[in-house]
């Protein structure tokens, strides 16, 4: 697991918008936050003065992650039932085509069916 150190979070915080006068104001409590959530990695662990995240915060990272990509997906499956329900209400306004029974056909239809008297002969 690689770590970090506060340079490269300032680093960061300037390559994300901070701009130096932020990052002075914020200062105490960037420092405060990364307190929290880092802890040093240690030159005995070959940390070399890098440090890493808490396990609370690793988890609550991980479960942030999720989250973002649950979003996602919600939003992907919302833009797929809209899709479903238009092409459904298409295809139900376009089955709909009037039927039309000629004469002639209901003759050869009551023609079709046997009768009592033709059954006995």
């Amino acid at each position: 697991m690689q770590g970090t150190t506060i340079p490269e979070m300032l680093k960061w915080a300037q390559a994300n918008g901070f701009s130096d006068s932020d990052i002075v104001r914020e200062n105490s409590l960037l420092f405060r936050l990364y307190d929290e959530c880092f802890v040093a990695g240690g030159e005995s662990r070959g940390g070399h003065g890098l440090s890493v995240l808490r396990n609370e915060y690793y988890f609550r990272l991980v479960e942030y992650r999720e989250l973002e990509m649950a979003r996602k997906a919600s939003r992907e499956a919302r833009w797929l039932s809209i899709a479903a329900i238009i092409i459904s209400l298409f295809a139900i306004t376009t089955s709909f085509q009037p039927i039309e029974i000629k004469p002639q056909q209901i003759d050869r239809i009551i023609l079709s069916i046997p009768t009592t008297e033709q059954g006995k002969g």
